[in-house]
């Protein structure tokens, strides 16, 4: 009984899921033909599965959830969801783009262009696994590998935006200064900003010094020294700079301390391997 029910429910599905992909065949030749090319099938499957949010591990339980709604329906609720986040994206983007720190640097500049470019001509229904083509500025914390898509570009400006507040709480001025003794060629190098000005300010504040100011800098010789434990003092370190610099939202508050923590998982690393950490600030 069990596996003919089962069956059952396989054929239901598939009925289900070969509906709508005969109309979405349909729109992608413009009524022309419900047949496309075998690469062309196998994009618009890709594409589907990610809309209706499918993967290994709940493929079939819902798609037996699915198949009790209207396919193309459901489809459009699923790709107006995805409009959604496109929509959220583009007023991060914005909002951003006013607020951006004022330190030049090309790599930043040119991706934030190219996801405006992603933005105004995202698809949702016939690729929405496509990426932003040209990110070539990276995150002190990269977005996870999960994230496809508008998924990722979301995340990857939420991400960049709590960055760039921290940056404009650090002074801007003093992330330049920092920047010019620490990086050759910092505006078109392909590094950073915020990894570099927090860690100087993590420093800093482990050394007991000011993170803002002219002199908002360190020599590279007392890092050995002073570092001895250094997960417990990079993440007191991380506590101490948003209570100065004011920041209390909790996602801003986390990154910094998640930063934190891979910074001494760094050190650590050269520790043990009796290498000079210096290299790492």
């Amino acid at each position: 009984m069990e596996i003919i029910e089962r069956n059952n429910n396989a054929d239901q599905t598939d009925e289900w899921m070969h509906k709508l992909l005969s109309k979405l065949f349909s729109e992608y030749t413009e009524g022309k033909s419900s047949s496309v090319t075998e690469e062309e099938a196998k994009d618009i499957f890709a594409s589907t599965v990610f809309v209706l949010g499918l993967d290994e591990e709940n493929y079939i339980e819902k798609l037996n959830e699915y198949a009790k709604h209207d396919p193309f329906k459901l489809y459009l609720s699923r790709s107006t969801r995805l409009e959604n986040y496109a929509d959220m994206c583009k007023h991060i983007l914005h909002k951003l783009t006013l607020d951006l720190a004022k330190i030049e640097n090309i790599a930043l500049k040119s991706t934030l262009r190219d996801i405006k470019t992603y933005l105004a001509n995202y698809d949702s229904k016939f690729a929405p696994l496509m990426l932003p083509s040209g990110i070539s500025y990276p995150l002190a914390i990269a977005v996870p590998d999960d994230k496809k898509g508008i998924y990722f570009a979301f995340e990857y400006l939420s991400r960049l935006t709590i960055e760039n507040i921290v940056v404009k709480a650090l002074d801007e001025n003093n992330v330049i200064n920092v920047l010019e003794k620490k990086i050759d060629g910092w505006r078109y190098s392909t590094f950073n900003i915020f990894e570099v000005a927090v860690a100087n300010a993590l420093i800093l504040t482990v050394l007991r010094e000011p993170i803002k100011g002219i002199n908002a800098e360190y020599k590279k010789t007392e890092i050995d020294d002073v570092l001895k434990f250094p997960e417990a003092q990079l993440m007191e370190a991380a506590h101490s700079i948003c209570t100065e610099l004011n920041i209390t939202h909790e996602g801003t508050v986390r990154y910094i301390k998640e930063f934190a923590i891979s910074l001494s998982r760094r050190v650590r690393f050269m520790m043990e391997r009796n290498l000079s950490a210096s290299c790492i600030f």
